[in-house]
């Protein structure tokens, strides 16, 4: 407990001339919904929104356009994808600040795919007017009680919450920081994997239930928070304690094909390349390595030897493979302040190149684990069959119970820097976790692991993409490492994003 009040509270007392948000830094998700952060997860976990039909209102601190203004009506709402970051899967807690004046609607709704439970997943809304209703559904299908208290006020801010304890089964509903209602619910894993709607439910364009008012500072944390948390968390997106940058600072520069661009703390960088061509992220520093680089970020307070270790794998997860990008120079999205009351700035070195998703080829495949489903209908699910190109198709090793792979030799060096993966799509053979590793020698390999993926989504055969790494070689291994239910895989497609090193 202490150690997370101090993860909330670490930044409070720094430089007397540098306000730093108070805000947590332990959230999975949270969108502030105002006029400087509009829709956009300020975590760096990237999980955007898209709003449609909101307007800018105001706030619950009183500042002007500090929340966004539902209609209620079927199109006033914000979609929010899920990256694999926001599948809570075990205990959670949602928090924001909601301001009804309508019936009821959808505050936080997963937006659930299962039809035989009405495609519902973890929910959290308000009912009857003032009722706030919290269910979280099981993964496995299981509709689960839904928690409900009477404590929403119509037409005022209210500040609420909904809490759930995987090891004790217990969900609870809070207001005003207070406890309004427990229950036992005893759901072993929640249904969280899907993305989000706000304000109205994706499921059922039947249902006339839409969120009328205004909501603002949305937070969602992957455990259950204690009630000093949660009062602590209140004030997570109050616009007086982030610092005001003024505009952009960005410069770049080049030296051969390899450009720079920096920009200041709070500010944002943007980086682009021409049509046809991607980035490719060579360092990145969120810090300060100068007292003197950069004068327009200033320096009162200066250490030389600041730079936060996510800097690298934050802009390469953002950037790479990408045509343009941004990445918010805040320590939310780089997991943590480096250097406190030290002016900092994020920078990077890149290079635009022409890459390309690579076409696939079965005889890539040199070695695999397991023996291949082979049902007597003429056609052998080996490890080939996710190099076709047929969905229709899949890889199914049998006999193996653990670390499955399929061993690729592209017959000449490729710099990968991204790779898309098609689940079966039944959640018992989907990958959950994979690693890519690459040799720089033939049989016997040397295997050194590139990139670890522990965020793969089960229950959807739709393709899913992961960068943020590069690496060189001619020989490479997909190792899955964890199935989401521990049985075989069984992978539609496996894509690969490379250039020719020049």
């Amino acid at each position: 407990m202490c150690f997370l009040l101090a993860q909330i509270y670490k930044q409070i007392s720094v430089s007397a001339t540098t306000a730093v948000p108070a805000a947590t830094t332990d959230a999975v998700g949270l969108w502030p919904l105002n006029a400087r952060f509009g829709a956009s997860d300020i975590t760096g976990n990237g999980n955007d929104g898209t709003s449609t039909g909101t307007q800018l209102a105001a706030g619950p601190y009183g500042e002007a356009d500090g929340a966004f203004l539902f209609s209620g009506t079927a199109n006033s709402y914000i979609d929010i994808p899920n990256n694999g970051k926001l599948d809570v899967r075990y205990s959670f807690t949602i928090l924001a600040h909601v301001y009804p004046t309508g019936e009821d609607g959808p505050i936080f709704d997963y937006v659930g795919t299962n039809p035989n439970i009405w495609h519902w997943a973890l929910h959290f809304w308000q009912l009857q007017p003032h009722d706030l209703q919290l269910r979280p559904i099981g993964r496995d299908g299981h509709f689960s009680s839904d928690v409900v208290a009477r404590v929403l006020q119509l037409d005022a801010w209210n500040y609420v919450g909904g809490t759930y304890d995987s090891t004790t089964g217990v969900a609870s509903l809070w207001s005003n920081g207070e406890l309004a209602r427990e229950q036992y619910i005893g759901v072993t894993e929640v249904a969280s994997q899907h993305p989000v709607r706000v304000a109205v439910r994706a499921q059922d364009e039947d249902d006339p239930r839409y969120f009328a008012g205004r909501i603002a500072c949305l937070q969602l944390y992957n455990y259950a928070m204690t009630q000093e948390q949660i009062v602590a968390a209140r004030d997570a997106c109050k616009e007086s304690v982030f610092p005001t940058v003024p505009g952009q600072l960005l410069t770049t520069t080049s030296s051969s094909d390899i450009q720079t661009a920096y920009t200041c703390e709070w500010g944002t960088l943007h980086l682009s390349c021409a049509e046809g061509k991607t980035l490719l992220i060579m360092d990145a520093t969120f810090g300060r390595a100068s007292p003197d680089r950069y004068p327009a970020c200033g320096c009162s307070v200066c250490t030389t030897d600041c730079r936060a270790a996510s800097s690298l794998s934050v802009v390469r997860g953002a950037c790479q493979g990408q045509q343009q990008c941004a990445v918010r120079a805040d320590y939310f999205a780089f997991g943590g302040d480096p250097c406190s009351g030290v002016q900092k700035y994020l920078d990077t070195s890149y290079r635009c190149i022409t890459g390309v998703w690579m076409v696939r080829d079965p005889s890539w495949v040199v070695d695999s684990t397991g023996t291949p489903w082979a049902p007597g209908n003429g056609v052998t699910y080996d490890a080939a069959k996710a190099l076709d190109g047929d969905t229709e198709t899949f890889w199914n090793p049998q006999g193996v119970w653990a670390n499955w792979y399929i061993v690729l030799d592209l017959t000449a060096s490729h710099t990968i820097t991204r790779v898309a993966v098609n689940n079966y799509g039944d959640t018992i053979h989907d990958i959950a976790d994979f690693t890519m590793q690459n040799s720089q020698v033939e049989s016997p390999y040397n295997w050194e692991d590139v990139v670890t993926v522990t965020t793969v989504q089960g229950g959807t055969s739709q393709r899913q993409e992961f960068g943020g790494f590069q690496g060189t070689a001619r020989y490479w291994r997909f190792l899955v490492t964890e199935t989401h239910s521990g049985w075989q895989p069984w992978l539609k497609e496996l894509d690969l994003y490379g250039l020719l090193p020049g």
